[in-house]
């Protein structure tokens, strides 16, 4: 089974402390076990709501984790 967890996009004024997503990092550890999962810091890649469409378009998961 294919899982996508994201990071959704932010307004880019709030984005002065960059974090990565630990709660996805520590989730994606654990199901890693028994699934394929990917983790999708749109705020990281700069992605907005266009870009965020074509990467699932192209990259179709069974399950999005927000």
């Amino acid at each position: 089974m294919e899982i996508l967890l994201v990071q959704p996009a932010k307004d880019k004024k709030h984005t002065l402390n960059l974090m990565p997503p630990l709660g996805l990092g520590y989730l994606s550890s654990t199901v890693r076990r028994s699934h394929n999962v990917k983790i999708l810091d749109c705020v990281k890649e700069r992605f907005d709501i266009n870009d965020f469409k074509a990467y699932i378009a192209k990259n179709i998961p069974d399950i999005i984790g927000f």
